[in-house]
């Protein structure tokens, strides 16, 4: 085999190898999500975390997690959303069927501190707070 002929199949085999480790890459760090997820069900006028009579419960939270609010709605003909105003999270309107739901994934600041969450509709009714402790914690 001559020289210029080795050189370009090791040149081919080189590009064939960067570009397998970068599609492994962007498969291994694209599929990763370290959020963590939080079930709010939406039913008579109060949200509920799954398997708990307690109504608008405390979320509690590290600064600094990734953290994945889902609302269920469980009130037929009712409408209902999620707003956390000072952290800029909205979960949209839903749906007034039951079973209809949204999702947001909060960032959550590096400051501990307490928020209000809300469904707009029903604010005096549907309130809880997102309590976030330090890290660690």
């Amino acid at each position: 085999m001559s020289t210029t002929r080795i050189r370009n199949l090791s040149i081919a085999i080189g590009i064939v190898l960067v570009a397998v480790l970068a599609v492994g890459m962007a498969a291994i760090t694209g599929s990763r999500d370290d959020s963590r997820e939080v079930t709010l069900y939406a039913r008579g006028m109060a949200f509920y975390l799954p398997g708990s009579d307690a109504p608008n419960p405390t979320l509690r939270v590290s600064a600094g997690e990734h953290v994945r609010i889902t609302v269920v709605n469980d009130d037929p003909g009712v409408r209902h959303d999620l707003s956390v105003a000072p952290l800029g999270l909205t979960i949209a309107p839903l749906a007034a069927t039951p079973g209809s739901r949204g999702s947001a994934t909060l960032v959550v600041p590096s400051r501990p501190g307490r928020y209000p969450y809300v469904c707009t509709f029903h604010a005096q009714m549907m309130r809880g707070i997102i309590e976030v402790t330090p890290t660690g914690r």
